[in-house]
């Protein structure tokens, strides 16, 4: 069972002003980073038409502890950092003219508090970014705008502050290919996991790294119908395993644990085509589970057996249109998920925050993302939505 501590949203609330929020009608979650250490959750959001993305810190009691706005992104931005509570890392697709787009990486070093001039990594549209966190190598991996793409990457290396230049990971040869990236760091054996998409060939291709990503095997035909890829996840130190998400008019699961041979039998989790969602590992090796939160419920995945966990949804699911998982582990053991959701009313985006822990508690706050929020106490109109149900 799962329970609802009702709590109001002035402390998120009072910490926004008009310079630092202006977010036009309807905004997706684009990515979450947990960091362990502080349990201080990075969030990524952008607003629909991907004119902004803005970076919000939020504490482990949900309160809004900073924020940033970054201009002319376009629908990729991913954040992810090196569990040191300090070094976190943003990478960002970026428009500088309508058939022009680059990437660009900031870096701040003091937790989110400050942050590096953003500077242009590649010429061409991020994909993904991939923290191999036991090195420090950063990886982004890259896809051409226009024509007919390439597979492309750049990459950091440990305590250096230059990427390289963009490496042709695969010659596609189809149109704006899309990514996601994972790695394996299991038994000192590094594997980097790749799989690319493109909607035109309707196909899902993989291809992987034993090389610290000198060198990539010849890719594999995965799925060879309509996929969208949404997910690839891995919990480097539990198992050799990934997990891969994708929507085909329903959400799907499959994971390989042999360097993509072979893989599972494909497990339909959810009706529907929900594209923005959440899915994450969590958990010690002892008790590692893969939460997954596609919009209209929320379960639990044993990684193991692949048996689900239906569990209580923890927000109101008329509206939801966004959602998004970050994870911990303090020293105790003791596994936090925090869930994010965005539900759309009107002209507001209100950005939901709830948090389960092994007690199986879910504290719940919630924040208004309003076309401009210029007042730093909360509106009359909002006490009345500030509070979640005592039981789901």
């Amino acid at each position: 069972f799962f329970f609802f501590k009702q709590k109001t949203a002035y402390e998120i609330l009072s910490g926004l002003v008009g310079s630092e929020m202006c977010i036009r009608d309807r905004v997706q979650i684009r990515s979450v980073y947990t960091d362990p250490s502080t349990e201080i959750n990075h969030v990524l959001v952008s607003d629909y038409d991907y004119r902004f993305t803005y970076y919000l810190a939020i504490a482990d009691d949900g309160k809004l502890l900073r924020s940033r706005k970054f201009t002319t992104a376009v629908d990729v931005g991913v954040v992810t950092g090196s569990d040191d509570g300090k070094h976190i890392y943003i990478s960002l697709w970026v428009a500088l003219t309508y058939f022009k787009t680059v990437t660009n990486f900031t870096e701040s070093t003091d937790g989110g508090v400050s942050w590096s001039d953003p500077i242009t990594v590649a010429t061409a549209g991020i994909s993904d970014m991939l923290l191999i966190k036991e090195t420090g190598r950063i990886f982004i991996f890259l896809h051409n705008d226009t024509g007919r793409g390439d597979v492309r990457m750049v990459s950091r290396a440990p305590g250096s502050t230059i990427f390289s230049k963009e490496a042709i990971i695969v010659h596609t040869g189809i149109y704006h290919p899309y990514m996601k990236a994972a790695y394996n760091f299991y038994q000192g054996k590094q594997t980097i996991h790749l799989f690319f998409t493109d909607a035109e060939l309707e196909l899902l291709n993989y291809t992987q790294s034993l090389t610290n990503g000198e060198t990539w095997s010849t890719p594999v035909n995965v799925i060879k119908h309509r996929p969208y890829l949404n997910h690839l996840v891995s919990e480097p130190k539990i198992s050799d395993k990934v997990f891969v998400n994708y929507n085909d008019f329903g959400e799907f699961l499959m994971s390989t644990s042999d360097n993509g041979k072979t893989f599972s039998k494909p497990l339909n989790y959810s009706e529907g085509f929900g594209i923005q969602h959440g899915m994450a590992i969590c958990g010690t090796k002892e008790n590692a589970f893969m939460p997954v939160f596609p919009i209209t419920k929320y379960s639990h995945f044993d990684i193991n057996t692949m048996k689900e966990t239906i569990l209580s949804h923890p927000f109101p699911k008329e509206n939801i249109i966004s959602t998004g998982l970050g994870c911990s582990a303090s020293k105790n053991y003791m596994v936090k998920v925090n869930a994010f959701a965005i539900e759309q009313k009107g002209k507001d985006s209100i950005l939901y925050y709830a948090q389960e822990t092994t007690f199986s508690q879910i504290y719940s706050e919630h924040l208004h993302l309003n076309n401009c929020l210029l007042y730093t106490s909360p509106s009359p109109r909002d006490l009345s939505t500030s509070r979640m149900p005592s039981s789901a």
